[in-house]
């Protein structure tokens, strides 16, 4: 019999699937945990699998201490994840997220471990651009209740309650906080393929914005709009899926073929 695996508090998986080609690790938005990815795996080739990271400050992790920095926080993730790099794997992150991933990207490098077949980054202005959001570092609480009222994604009844709010708005801090103290560092572009998502109606990361993640890959870039504003991925669940979809089977095509079919809903940059 194979020996039990103590359950890792980083990875939580709402569909295992041992016989997957390929494993997506998806990193959460800041505010959010990994149940945001929950319904993903119904949506996605079933040669795939959906591990969502848990960060700590959030849902079953509220009580530890969240992150400030993204090199450090990809450090810890890279002594996380290197276990499970024993097949083929792509990073998904959502505006924090997307940051972080692209961060953990290149600590991967660095330690001479295995990188993503794909990178996809969503809802965040590539790394070379300065924070794309008002400084939180000097804000109120209320004031940072605004801005996260503006930005959508939380439900009203949440905002609402003064309780909730005292527990999440510690978290939101410290996840902002990541982007808004990222240093870049200037280094060769990553060899795998990025696919840069934005919402039509996000204020805060525009077209342009998107676009910019281009510089950062030697290895096939795309840039996708998608109906909605900074939380298009729920908005545009369905249609950002699908897309997620094809730039992985895209991806593994002979070479010599065309990266840039858009299909799914989503308009080119």
């Amino acid at each position: 019999m194979l020996a039990e695996i103590a359950p890792d508090p980083w990875i939580i998986r709402s569909r295992p699937n041992p016989g997957a080609r390929l494993r997506l690790f998806c990193l959460p938005f800041a505010g959010g945990g990994a149940s945001t990815y929950r319904g993903w795996p119904a949506h996605l080739p079933v040669d795939v699998e959906v591990i969502a990271v848990q960060l700590p400050g959030r849902e079953e992790r509220l009580r530890e201490p969240a992150y400030t920095s993204a090199v450090e926080l990809s450090r810890k993730l890279v002594t996380v994840l290197a276990r499970y790099l024993d097949r083929p794997f792509a990073l998904f992150g959502h505006s924090m997220g997307g940051l972080v991933a692209f961060e953990l990207t290149r600590t991967l490098r660095a330690a001479g471990l295995p990188l993503p077949e794909h990178l996809f980054v969503s809802a965040h202005c590539g790394p070379r651009k300065a924070f794309c959001l008002p400084p939180v570092s000097g804000m109120s609480d209320r004031e940072l209740l605004m801005l996260i009222r503006r930005m959508g994604g939380t439900r009203d009844e949440v905002l609402q309650d003064d309780d909730v709010m005292k527990l999440m708005l510690p978290l939101l801090r410290a996840d902002l906080t990541i982007c808004e103290t990222y240093h870049y560092i200037p280094e060769a572009p990553l060899p795998c393929p990025i696919s840069a998502f934005g919402g039509v109606l996000d204020d805060h990361v525009r077209r342009a914005d998107v676009l910019t993640w281009g510089a950062e890959t030697s290895g096939g870039f795309q840039a996708r709009m998608f109906p909605g504003g900074h939380f298009f991925l729920d908005d545009a669940k369905p249609r950002l899926l699908q897309t997620i979809a094809e730039d992985l089977a895209t991806h593994r095509a002979p070479a010599g073929v065309s990266r840039a079919r858009l299909d799914g809903g989503a308009s080119p940059c």
